[in-house]
């Protein structure tokens, strides 16, 4: 069984650095958000992994000074002993499955120059890439498979935006999952 949490993903950075595209999170939210999925482990059945809508590559940050060693979930997962698992494919592993960067859909929509959050080229990239949403949730469940046929139960954090379609990939897949929180906050 798969135990799916939504969130925003600054959630699950250790701390807020200048260039963050996500909402920022307070020291004190994130030890509330460690403390809820401690206690989401412990209420649930028999949990042997977190997995998580991250990669090694998305620590690395282009200015090294705003790289990051681990995520929240990472530590979280070593203190309650945990496996954890990085379900997001890597900078070469989206080569692999077709998934284009950022940069290169910019050059596909002839997009130049800075661009801004929230402006209008913005906007336009984050949808083109929502189109490779199936192919990266498809790669999720691949990451997560081997838990599975062992029998393994895990508690899944991803994106919000994605907690309306991969329970119905899950499913179509027999794979029993259930969502905990759409998208988590504090409140």
């Amino acid at each position: 069984m798969l135990y799916l949490i939504g969130v925003n993903h600054g959630i699950q950075r250790p701390f807020r650095y200048e260039l963050d595209e996500f909402e920022y999170y307070s020291d004190e939210e994130k030890k509330i958000f460690f403390g809820y999925i401690e206690n989401q482990v412990a209420k649930l059945n028999n949990i042997s992994f977190i997995a998580e809508e991250f990669s090694e590559d998305a620590k690395k940050h282009k200015l090294p000074k705003f790289s990051i060693n681990f995520t929240l979930l990472e530590n979280l997962t070593k203190n309650i002993e945990l496996e954890h698992i990085f379900i997001d494919p890597s900078i070469e592993e989206r080569k692999i499955i077709g998934i284009p960067s950022r940069e290169e859909i910019k050059i596909t929509l002839d997009i130049r120059g800075v661009v801004y959050k929230d402006s209008a080229e913005d906007n336009q990239i984050k949808e083109e890439q929502r189109k490779y949403d199936p192919i990266r949730e498809n790669f999720w469940v691949y990451k997560i498979k081997p838990k599975l046929n062992n029998n393994e139960n895990g508690l899944v954090i991803i994106g919000s935006d994605h907690i309306k379609t991969f329970p119905i990939l899950l499913e179509s897949k027999n794979i029993h999952n259930k969502i905990i929180e759409k998208s988590w906050h504090y409140l």
